[in-house]
């Protein structure tokens, strides 16, 4: 009997992470949980599916803290997509 869930990786529980504040004030803080070191790619992106920024950062195993520069983003919903590779992690709503 085969499992139609060999070789699928849970990827989402790599991860844990949040904004703070949100909504977001001109500078605000991303909390991110990681499992190991890994390099992140986080992605905002607007209600039109358009790509505002595209950041690569480097992790640690643990608690990291990073900065999240907004001031240049106008008022309105985005989401910011985290993965590593062409794995998506996770996707948190932002509100500016």
């Amino acid at each position: 009997i085969l499992n139609p869930l060999a070789g699928i990786k849970n990827v989402k529980s790599e991860i844990s992470a949040g904004v703070n504040p949100n909504p977001l004030t001109e500078i605000s803080s991303l909390n991110v949980q990681a499992a190991h070191n890994m390099k992140l790619t986080l992605r905002v992106v607007d209600m039109m599916g358009q790509v505002i920024s595209v950041e690569q950062m480097n992790v640690s195993a643990g608690k990291n803290t990073l900065q999240l520069k907004t001031s240049d983003l106008s008022s309105g919903i985005y989401y910011l997509s985290i993965s590593e590779g062409n794995n998506v992690l996770t996707n948190i709503k932002l509100v500016k």
